[in-house]
């Protein structure tokens, strides 16, 4: 089952919801009808991402004031205990409904302000009732109690010919289908059989391709095969076919995995249903975007830890999970299954810890409390770890050959600039640059707090943009203004089809401006000029 961590959350809020109202005494008619509060969201985790899920049962839901659902008092009733009951069970929603109410729909006082007086609620230090939080504590939602409470809630709305926002018959399809073995036999033992039949008629197999970018490094490459594995492993293999397509490169042979991966030649010829991406946040640096194109849009999806600042994949728009706070695509497939609660076997674990490795520099940099957390859920021994953080610190032959060729550029700016010029294009040389002696050599530190190493493929040039944390230059403004983006302490810019001295005279005009807007700049300093009479091509 996926979201499984959702629906449990969903399911306890449920209960508490329930809970309260009973305790509350609230009428008999209005206990009926929040008895299954929320569970079209928790049926829809099952089968769309969290945040799909989340969107359409707050757009279609009448006990939600961001919907356009036409509402009637007991609508407004149940909104109101589910503003209440959040705090039971949510710890990112404290408030009780009274101070829901004054922080967030201020607007709506005039026809909720009655029914808080009446429920007694209309105050601002109204305690949680201790019993009710006290079970709530103490309630361990299994995956089996969630299957249960999925059926129980389907047959609800087959036995009362309840309508819904979603064809009820295509969504239990789906949700057997994402099932493995054992949960389909207990699914099929709990749901009408003959109902299910009929849902099943129309069974296909679904195929879903996982993609990632160009070039893949280990992060794409492993974060992809982990996806693929979870996947494979959490559904019947009879109704699911999962294909990774992954450019075939030295570092894929490096990981360790059963599955077959695919070329976008050999996927093709796969009509694919559903379509993942994985670490990669702009469309021309897709590997395969004509087969993801093929995939209808609301079945697209990404999964990526890389900003916004860069063009994105639009047609993804509404189907993103991008967490900027996470310093790899494997930190993310790691919490996922963690929240799942998989045993990450010991292979796929290697692969998650050399995807972190890599997109931290082995572990010196961009590493928060989390990310040491998913490293500790990997189970290795320090050996392993120890063995792999020497592989990724030896450089391959095209990579000493590619260090060998830079150049510190002879100016007297005040941003110190590295250069590689290739004259002729030379496939992707960032990602070639990928190793941790990148920023030794690079920096920055506090002699030189703001550098730029300037790559240059032909007429196609790319800009690395780094400063100290503490200098207050906006740095995200100067590459934004180079055609790209990034996060405040490390961005980037491209130009194409230029020369070296226009993207340089570019980069200093925007630094400069960005100086003499900086909080900490002496404005009685003048600006020196760049001279490049020594400089070396």
């Amino acid at each position: 089952m996926f979201n499984t961590e959702y629906i449990k959350y969903t399911i306890k809020h449920n209960k508490a919801i329930n809970m309260l109202a009973e305790k509350m005494g609230i009428d008999a008619s209005i206990l009926k009808r929040i008895r299954y509060h929320d569970m079209d969201k928790a049926l829809n985790y099952l089968i769309k991402s969290a945040i799909t899920a989340h969107k359409e049962h707050v757009t279609n839901a009448s006990h939600h004031l961001e919907s356009h659902v036409e509402r009637q008092i007991s609508d407004y009733i149940e909104m109101v205990l589910d503003w209440e009951s959040a705090r039971y069970t949510k710890e990112d929603k404290p408030l009780n409904a009274f101070q829901t109410l004054n922080k967030y729909y201020s607007e709506h006082k005039a026809c909720i302000m009655p029914i808080l007086e009446r429920l007694n609620l209309n105050n601002d230090n109204r305690a949680m009732i201790p019993e009710i939080y006290a079970k709530l504590k103490n309630i361990d939602v299994t995956n089996e109690k969630v299957l249960n409470n999925i059926i129980d809630y389907i047959n609800y709305l087959r036995k009362n010919k309840i309508k819904t926002y979603y064809n009820l018959n295509e969504v239990v399809l789906k949700i057997y289908q994402s099932l493995n073995i054992k949960e389909q036999i207990y699914f099929k033992n709990h749901i009408d059989s003959d109902y299910l039949k009929q849902a099943l008629s129309s069974k296909k197999k679904i195929q879903i391709g996982i993609f990632t970018h160009k070039n893949p490094d280990y992060d794409a490459i492993a974060s992809s095969l982990a996806l693929a594995s979870y996947i494979t492993a959490s559904t019947n293999e009879e109704d699911i076919e999962v294909i990774p397509v992954i450019e075939n490169t030295e570092l894929l042979q490096k990981i360790k995995s059963d599955l077959k991966v695919y070329t976008v030649e050999e996927a093709k010829m796969i009509p694919l249903c559903y379509a993942i991406i994985c670490d990669v946040n702009e469309k021309d640096r897709v590997y395969g975007l004509d087969l993801i194109n093929s995939v209808d849009l609301n079945n697209r999806y990404l999964m990526d830890h890389h900003d916004k600042n860069r063009e994105e994949i639009e047609m993804l728009e509404t189907n993103k999970l991008v967490l900027p706070n996470y310093s790899s695509t494997c930190e993310i497939v790691t919490e996922l299954l963690v929240r799942n609660g998989v045993q990450i076997p010991n292979d796929m674990a290697h692969n998650l810890y050399y995807g972190m490795a890599s997109d931290t520099a082995s572990f010196e940099k961009s590493v928060t409390l989390n990310t040491e957390k998913m490293v500790n859920c990997l189970k290795l021994i320090e050996q392993e770890k120890k063995e792999i953080l020497e592989d990724m610190d030896k450089m391959t032959p095209e990579q000493e050959k590619l260090y060998s060729k830079i150049k510190v550029l002879d100016t007297n700016a005040d941003i110190k600039i590295y250069t590689l010029l290739e004259p002729i294009e030379a496939g992707d040389i960032t990602k070639k640059l990928k190793h941790k002696k990148f920023d030794q050599l690079t920096g920055p530190n506090a002699e030189n707090p703001v550098t730029c190493f300037i790559i240059g493929c032909g007429n196609n040039y790319f800009l690395k943009l780094k400063k100290m944390p503490e200098c207050s230059i906006d740095l995200l403004t100067i590459a934004t203004n180079c055609n790209g983006g990034g996060h405040e302490n490390r961005c980037a810019g491209r130009f194409y089809n230029t020369d070296f001295q226009t993207v340089l005279n570019k980069l200093l005009d925007e630094f400069y401006l960005a100086k003499s807007k900086s909080p900490n700049n002496d404005q009685d300093s003048q600006v020196r000029k760049l001279t490049l009479s020594n400089q070396k091509n």
